[in-house]
């Protein structure tokens, strides 16, 4: 399988080959930083590597105490900096939260720190599941 991040010629010339697809505005492509804002906000945003690693980052914000937030320049230099091949930003803000079931597997709870309430909506996401031993 292959990641694939671009625009929409990007997408019109690769769509009949697709299974799986996200949106969202690239920060990283092919190892060159693409985005260069620097408002911090809630953010989440996935990437890959050449070797077919992904990452997933979900960072809190607008809480002075707790995070400022981070800019998708920002992101984009760690992704880099991990040895990341491209990245896409997602819609953030409230909605940037990540849960994990609780340990006796009965319940998923919030395990990052969500700007406002939990109500929020949700557009996209990622479920990452294992098979159980």
């Amino acid at each position: 399988r292959t990641c694939i991040v671009g625009n929409k010629a990007v997408y019109d010339q690769n769509k009949q080959n697709l299974q799986q697809a996200i949106g969202g505005r690239a920060i990283l492509l092919n190892g060159e930083i693409v985005d260069q804002a620097t408002a911090r906000d809630p953010r989440p945003a996935i990437a890959y590597s050449t070797d077919k690693k992904v990452y997933l980052f979900i960072g809190d914000g607008r809480q002075t105490a707790w995070s400022n937030g981070f800019s998708t320049f920002e992101m984009a230099k760690l992704f880099k900096a991990i040895g990341a091949h491209s990245a896409v930003y997602m819609a953030g803000g409230n909605s940037a939260m990540a849960v994990l079931k609780n340990s006796a597997g009965t319940a998923f709870d919030v395990i990052t720190k969500p700007s406002g309430p939990l109500d929020a909506w949700i557009i996209n996401s990622w479920l990452i599941s294992t098979k159980a031993e």
